[in-house]
């Protein structure tokens, strides 16, 4: 059932003769009703859908995005985390978002929800995560609002600077023909929680790993250069998995994309850890906070000898933008993502619905993705 939404023109309400759901389906949705509401005078470079905006204020451009966490949704205080990881944490996700706009970190307002009896202690360790964080990767924190309340939850506001129209990376930015590439291994985030809800296969070591890569993600703002420097125009950083995330660049941009399975990175801490389902995680698992491009091929070359020279890992390539009708295998294909290689079929059979979303997650407390 849809309701029609018409305001009170007497307190100068817009009037909107869209129907208007009576129950919110998924973040895309909710989205785009906002969207719908909001006026922009000065219409920012980049607005609502993409990792964050890119805003023009006099004569200067910034980036901004912002990010909540929330005790017992989006993390839990035990045994294997601290309040000095939420810190670090909440930090470094705004912090990925602004790498992933092409823009270093620059300033951050924080919102906290103290819970009542929350002692000291625990608030100094929460900020001491986020002040470690700034200091590896950007950024000063300065200022927010506090409030106390029945749950701790954490909102981060974030600027970025060093982004212009023209250096910004967009996720609508991808172009017919041009190769998918991704930083570092994928799934290691996914492997570190599952790790904590049931030992993998691997060693001390490599369990250790891999719940350290899902507590303590590191934001690639390292890349920002090189890749602004090579010429890459399109990226997003995976933070909902590597599926969810490029078929949003491929609809942004209106195209599909084809994956090979046996490209994707994976840690050999994940692979020997979880030998069954490390695929599975690399594709879907989400938090991974790696970059996720498209490019014409000789601008991803060039970006991978810079980076050799640099002493930094190159980018992996894992497949490419293509048309709109590009279909080649119905049954390996996730919305606008084929996926090629053997069993491909049965793997997006079993994606079809992975990868963290946040409204899936309201209806399973359990599913704790940090």
């Amino acid at each position: 059932m849809a309701v029609s939404f018409r305001c009170n023109r007497r307190i100068g309400f817009m009037t909107s003769g869209k129907s208007i759901p009576e129950r919110v389906r998924d973040e895309g949705e909710l989205l785009s009703l906002i969207g719908s509401v909001l006026e922009h005078p000065a219409r920012p470079e980049l607005g609502i859908g993409d990792d964050a905006a890119l805003v023009k204020s006099e004569g200067e451009w910034t980036v901004a995005t912002m990010d909540t966490m929330v005790e017992g949704r989006h993390f839990r205080i035990g045994r294997h985390t601290s309040w000095r990881d939420v810190g670090w944490k909440c930090i470094t996700t705004n912090q990925s978002d602004i790498a992933a706009m092409g823009a270093k970190p620059a300033h951050a307002l924080i919102g906290l929800n103290v819970r009542r009896g929350m002692s000291g202690s625990d608030i100094v360790d929460l900020y001491e995560g986020m002040q470690a964080a700034m200091s590896a990767f950007g950024g000063v924190i300065v200022g927010g609002d506090t409030v106390v309340s029945d749950e701790v939850s954490i909102t981060v506001a974030m600027t970025g600077s060093g982004a212009t129209p023209k250096t910004a990376f967009r996720s609508d930015a991808a172009r017919l023909g041009d190769v998918i590439a991704v930083s570092g291994s994928l799934g290691d985030s996914r492997g570190g929680l599952e790790a904590l809800a049931a030992d993998g296969d691997g060693s001390e070591t490599e369990i250790a790993f891999l719940i350290d890569r899902h507590y303590m993600p590191i934001p690639r703002t390292d890349l920002v250069s090189p890749l602004q420097d090579a010429g890459v125009r399109c990226a997003t950083d995976i933070s909902d998995g590597l599926v969810r995330d490029l078929e949003k660049v491929c609809a942004a941009s209106g195209l599909t994309a084809q994956v090979d399975l046996g490209r994707i990175p994976m840690s050999a801490h994940l692979l020997r850890s979880f030998p069954d389902r490390a695929l599975e995680f690399a594709l879907s698992g989400g938090e991974d906070y790696e970059l996720l491009l498209a490019a014409p091929v000789d601008v991803v070359t060039a970006l991978n000898a810079a980076l050799v020279d640099a002493s930094k890992s190159p980018v992996t390539v894992i497949g490419e933008a293509t048309g709109g009708d590009s279909r080649p295998v119905a049954d390996a294909t996730i919305g606008r993502v084929t996926l090629r290689g053997a069993n491909a079929g049965n793997v997006a059979a079993s994606l079809a619905s992975s990868g963290w979303d946040h409204w899936d997650a309201a209806g399973n407390p359990g599913a704790v993705p940090c």
